[in-house]
């Protein structure tokens, strides 16, 4: 059975009636975007073309800022509370074109940057909490969507080459 959800994003609210929505993220990226009670509760990363973009992801789409979704939209009841204190502090310090480091994020936090790489590790929100703005000092650190990925989106935000 089909159920009518609702998107609020900061500046508008989108009606959608599915349980999964797909939409470009990148030219060469989508996502799938998963829907329960009315709450955004898993997100995937695509290696695909997409044609539609609905306007929540414009903005990132066109590389001019961060998806327009409040987390308050987020399925979080499952998710450790230092895990989302972390996503807070990630959203607030690595906007669109920022990067920051496992061991900078601990610090901000007052959190080992173990338990950061793990909430990188299981944030099931890949972009809207940009878990791939975050690297070690040495190289890229890992992404539960791929090292690939994690890349093409940094490429896409201009922060590699």
């Amino acid at each position: 059975m089909k159920s009518v959800y609702s998107l609020k994003s900061q500046t508008k609210k989108t009606v959608i009636p599915i349980t999964v929505l797909k939409t470009a993220l990148t030219p060469s990226l989508s996502l799938e975007i998963f829907f329960d009670k009315g709450k955004i509760s898993k997100i995937s990363i695509l290696k695909k073309k997409e044609q539609k973009i609905i306007p929540e992801f414009l903005l990132y789409f066109l590389k001019e800022g961060d998806p327009l979704i409040n987390l308050e939209y987020l399925d979080l009841k499952r998710i450790n509370p230092k895990c989302i204190k972390v996503y807070l502090k990630l959203k607030e310090v690595a906007s669109f074109g920022k990067i920051i480091t496992y061991g900078e994020l601990a610090r901000l936090t007052d959190l080992h940057p173990r338990f950061v790489g793990y909430c990188m590790k299981i944030n099931p929100f890949p972009v809207i909490i940009p878990c791939h703005r975050v690297i070690s000092k040495r190289d890229l650190g890992g992404f539960n969507q791929g090292i690939e990925i994690k890349s093409e989106l940094l490429k896409h935000e201009g922060l590699i080459l």
